[in-house]
């Protein structure tokens, strides 16, 4: 644990691939960290493993880990690409918090959980593609994604929490696949199923909104943030 914390002058890493587990706080606060070669065998990325790694750009994660941990990835403020593993199933949360991000971010296919604000704060992603096996987008999870301005929302998703989106200040549409048992999109905006709750209304609309005839419900903050809106029909 820690086994280089704090090394500030560490700038370049290749993990061996006999290498399966990186453990908590290993690389933490090596703020000069550019590049992590992760090798097939990796298998978990531990506690605040990267935690602070100020000039890491990029994680290219091999698809033998099944295992990312709260924090892994937490204030990796230069990032600019993320690839993940298609063997995890969930990701922890806070894995990236207050991280950066690529313009689009892909969850891939065999993730079925993206955990409580497991990307929230992150800058510079605007474009988000939810995998053909995520169930569940938990509260917050994407919530401060300031940059974020497209969701696609795949017909796997049973069940977005609270503020999953949040305070996402220029999100222009959530669009969800025609096949989803759970949730559906009109005109950019997310309802349930049968169109009787509004979830979400994205924050950045500027005109004015006529909200779906058969709703009789609207969500906890499903207007928050939507400092430009003009107007709302109900």
């Amino acid at each position: 644990t820690g086994a280089f914390e704090n090394c500030k002058a560490l700038c370049d890493v290749v993990l061996p691939s006999t290498l399966s587990k990186v453990r908590d706080r290993t690389f933490a606060e090596c703020q000069s960290l550019k590049r992590v070669s992760m090798s097939a065998g990796l298998m978990s990325i531990g506690v605040y493993a990267f935690s602070a790694c100020r000039s890491f750009t990029a994680v290219e994660m091999p698809d033998t880990v099944e295992h990312l941990a709260y924090q892994a990835f937490s204030h990796c403020d230069a990032l600019r690409a993320i690839r993940l593993s298609s063997r995890l199933s969930a990701i922890s949360p806070y894995a990236f918090w207050h991280a950066s991000g690529p313009e689009t971010l892909v969850i891939p296919e065999g993730v079925k959980v993206i955990c409580r604000k497991a990307f929230y704060g992150c800058s510079g992603i605007r474009r988000l593609v939810i995998g053909n096996t995520v169930e569940s987008i938990e509260h917050g999870a994407f919530d401060g994604c300031n940059d974020l301005e497209e969701i696609r929302v795949s017909a796997s998703v049973r069940h977005i929490g609270k503020w999953a989106f949040g305070s996402s200040e220029k999100l222009q549409s959530i669009e969800v696949d025609e096949n989803n048992r759970n949730y559906a999109s009109e005109d950019g905006i997310l309802y349930t199923k049968d169109f009787r709750t509004l979830v979400r209304c994205p924050a950045a609309r500027r005109r004015r909104v006529r909200v779906h005839d058969g709703v009789r419900r609207i969500a906890v903050s499903a207007f928050e943030w939507c400092t430009l809106l003009a107007g709302v029909d109900l």
